[in-house]
């Protein structure tokens, strides 16, 4: 894209900020190289937000290091090598991309292929790494134990080294004629010597090594050691060539890892990048907008100047950018008040552009939506030349001009800035006309700026084009810096001159050479702009209006559901009680059954089971399909206590005892149990008619058990709950007999259906135990299980 108008957008600038977060220079150099592209969906895009998400997945972070690799071209050559201190560099290189390597979780390289690629590429390099670690100690010194030749000569270089300075300390310590400038030893041209004043040189035989700046002091080799130095000497000269093949041989193993290096040296690059972009964007609060034909902007901000005034503690000053522009138009012409912000909504437009097709996130609501241009081409500010003898006018003639010519070959996004001015008004505005006519006629979307009235009418009159005002407060006489699409702006000279102390005669002469129709044309402007201005106020209560009504709507639905559930609830405790109920009510039969066995006929023992089982089922059933009555609400009527209440949650009536919170809560008597109830979860006691409660009589009737039930019940091939509700019936009536023992056949299957019958089994407390039987007592096993009751 077109690099000029890159630079006058200010893109380079924001890629310095975006790489000012990179921790590496490769990664800095890499941010300040990217450009603009023409692909749908940018990969570069993809490779961030994918690398966004693999992040938040990792809850120790990645690493963080400036790390950096030699340039390697040297160990091209068989047995060449590179410098120790880029040695190290390679070592603390490698060190981190196994870290780098490490950190990323296996789950999220199988979802993001993206970020696999990626990590493909980032190796640990374990051998390489190892040779390193066995050659170099923690603070990057080569060891004693790297080679057995250098273990070997070291501890001698040491031995040498402490004889010649137990020799240099003897002539310290026993310095009687202060021959000495100091009292320490020091290393000159790998020699060890003393400071030795220059006039006493006669009294100290050796070899003069250095001098001071001076020239009062002379670093001196006594003749005494001069041999033992000789013989260090010689085994240094002999450990450097010792160290030179270990490093040869290191460079080797580093020569033949090059191309993996360079390409872990990439990805790690582009991790970089990914980790400042992924900072910066959250310092802007930026976010990818979706890509399409449309152009619309949601609370859009130009990154610099929001830099700019978080740097000043303003930032809050900054005033978003939002806009949508119909599909078929092809040109805008922003129009308003000087200092109304004109030129920064080219520039806006033009930098989240260029960022959008760049791949990088961009400070706007992710909702906003940008199309793609093949080029982005701008004319904005200042651009005379005195180099070229060019004026303000004829350097706009000439970006212009070069405009014209790459808009009519791509589909472009054209930003003018006051488009027909610096010359005569009438000629500008012919020539901007003009100009517009040109760019209409390509695929390209025209944005300008203008103060020239013929430019505005002209924009207003075309088809596909388009005028929108920078909102101007005519109280304050400040900019608003909001863009209504549709209609023209006046320029509002005379007020800002007005509130920038221009004198109030020359502000009444200026109102007097203004034609009737200019004046009347300014006020048409004025009042449409008010009136659109209300209009948007208006749209925006009502939005606040529906979101209201929507916001009271779902509180209301989440309250009926929160009382629909609490009413399921109430249903299944009582249930649960009722069954508890008949359990103990069916323990009392089975109990005076025991009692009166020896003195009552057979069949009527038999027929009084029979109607206890049927009632117990009836009433079982008669729980299982009970639905909520539908009840009429209470609504404004007065309660008092005393009245009746239908209570929808406990889906039974109640007397109020209490009137609370103004009538806003009560407190009920529900067959004795006390209750708080809101007015909202009570309906009318009319609505629902209140059923009589059953009395209950007494059997009279004395009965006697039979023995005729099976010892053994079948539940093979049942579902759970059918099964349960034979084995109870079965129970009841085996439990009544002379039965001490049974057996229940549930088989093997999944186990699911010989859980559940333990589980009912373990809830009678009429059962003692129950148990299934080794294979020693009886064949089937674990298929079966042996009940014995209580006697």
């Amino acid at each position: 894209m077109n690099q000029h108008s890159q630079q006058i957008l200010e893109f380079p600038e924001l890629l310095n900020w975006i790489a000012s977060y990179a921790r590496s220079t490769s990664g800095q150099e890499s941010i300040a190289r990217l450009q603009p592209s023409t692909a749908k969906v940018p990969r570069r895009q993809k490779l961030y937000r994918d690398f966004d998400a693999v992040t938040q997945l990792i809850p120790e972070g990645i690493p963080c290091s400036n790390f950096s690799l030699p340039d390697l071209t040297a160990l091209n050559a068989v047995d060449s090598w590179i410098e120790p201190d880029e040695i190290i560099q390679v070592r603390s290189f490698i060190t981190y991309s196994a870290q780098m390597y490490a950190c990323f979780n296996k789950e999220s390289l199988k979802t993001f292929d993206s970020i696999r690629e990626l990590h493909e590429r980032i190796l640990p390099f374990r051998e390489l790494r190892d040779e390193f670690n066995k050659i170099f100690d923690a603070k990057d010194q080569i060891k004693d134990s790297a080679s057995k030749e250098l273990a070997s000569i070291r501890p001698m270089i040491r031995k040498c080294e402490k004889a010649i300075k137990n020799r240099l300390d003897y002539y310290l310590k026993n310095d009687k004629n202060d021959i000495f400038q100091d009292k320490y030893i020091t290393s000159r041209n790998d020699r060890f010597c003393v400071p030795l004043k220059r006039d006493q040189k006669s009294k100290l035989k050796g070899i003069v090594h250095d001098e001071s700046a001076t020239g009062q002091t002379i670093f001196i080799e006594p003749e005494s050691i001069v041999a033992l130095g000789n013989e260090r000497a010689g085994m240094l000269s002999e450990e450097r060539k010792i160290i030179l093949k270990i490093i040869q041989e290191l460079c080797a193993s580093i020569r033949s890892e090059i191309p993996d290096l360079m390409n872990a040296f990439k990805s790690l690059t582009l991790c970089d990048q990914c980790f400042a972009v992924q900072a910066w964007a959250e310092e802007v609060k930026a976010r990818f907008p979706q890509t399409g034909k449309t152009f619309k902007l949601i609370n859009a901000r130009h990154p610099l100047l929001f830099k700019t005034l978080k740097e000043q503690g303003h930032e809050e000053n900054l005033v978003p950018l939002n806009m949508e522009l119909p599909s078929d138009l092809g040109t805008l012409a922003v129009t308003g008040s000087n200092t109304g912000g004109k030129t920064l909504i080219l520039k806006t437009i033009g930098l989240i552009s260029i960022m959008h097709q760049s791949g990088l996130p961009v400070p706007l609501n992710e909702f906003s939506e940008l199309p793609l241009f093949e080029d982005i081409l701008a004319d904005i500010g200042d651009e005379q030349s005195i180099s070229q003898n060019l004026s303000t006018f004829s350097a706009h003639l000439k970006s212009v001009s070069t405009i014209l010519k790459l808009a009519r070959k791509k589909k472009s996004l054209v930003l003018l800035d006051e488009l027909g001015s610096g010359t005569d008004p009438v000629e500008g505005g012919a020539l901007g006309n003009a100009i517009l006519m040109s760019l209409a006629k390509s695929e390209s979307l025209t944005l300008l700026t203008t103060h020239i009235g013929s430019i505005k009418v002209f924009a207003q009159e075309q088809e596909g084009m388009m005028n929108a005002a920078v909102r101007f407060n005519r109280q304050s006489l400040k900019p608003e810096y909001i863009l209504d699409i549709g209609i023209p702006g006046a320029s509002h000279a005379i007020e800002i001159a007005r509130n920038h102390g221009l004198p109030h005669d020359i502000l009444k002469d200026a109102k007097s050479f203004l034609s009737d129709k200019e004046l009347k044309l300014e006020n048409v402007i004025g009042k449409l702009q008010k009136q659109q201005s209300q209009m948007q106020q208006d749209a925006r209560e009502a939005r606040n209006s529906r979101d209201t009504a929507l916001k009271e709507a779902a509180s209301v639905q989440e309250e009926l559901t929160t009382l629909r559930r609490e009413r399921k609830d109430i249903l299944r405790q009582a249930q649960r009680e009722a069954e508890s109920i008949l359990n103990n009510a069916r323990s009392q039969v089975e109990k005076v059954e025991r009692k009166l066995k020896k003195h009552q006929p057979e069949a009527d023992i038999s027929d009084l089971r029979k109607q206890v089982i049927q009632k117990r089922d009836g009433l079982r059933t008669a729980l299982d399909n009970n639905q909520a009555t539908p009840v009429e609400p209470i609504k404004d009527q007065e309660l008092k206590e005393g009245d009746k209440v239908w209570v929808e949650k406990l889906q039974s009536h109640a007397k109020i005892i209490k009137v609370e919170k103004r009538g806003k809560q009560f407190l009920l008597d529900a067959d004795g149990m006390q209750i708080a109830v809101k007015r909202s979860e009570l309906g009318t006691a009319e609505s629902v008619p209140e059923v009589k409660k059953p009395k209950v009589k007494q059997a009279k009737q004395s009965y006697r058990l039979t023995n005729n039930v099976s010892m053994e019940i079948k539940l093979i091939g049942m579902y759970a709950e059918a099964a349960l509700r034979e084995l109870d019936t079965w129970l009841s009536s085996a439990y009544g007999s002379n039965h001490d023992q049974v057996k229940v056949i549930h088989g093997r299957g999944s186990g699911q259906l010989r859980r559940a019958v333990h589980k009912h089994l373990a809830s009678q407390k009429y059962i003692q135990r129950f148990y299934c039987p080794d294979l020693s007592e009886d064949p089937a096993g674990d298929a079966v299980t042996w009940v014995e009751f209580k006697r």
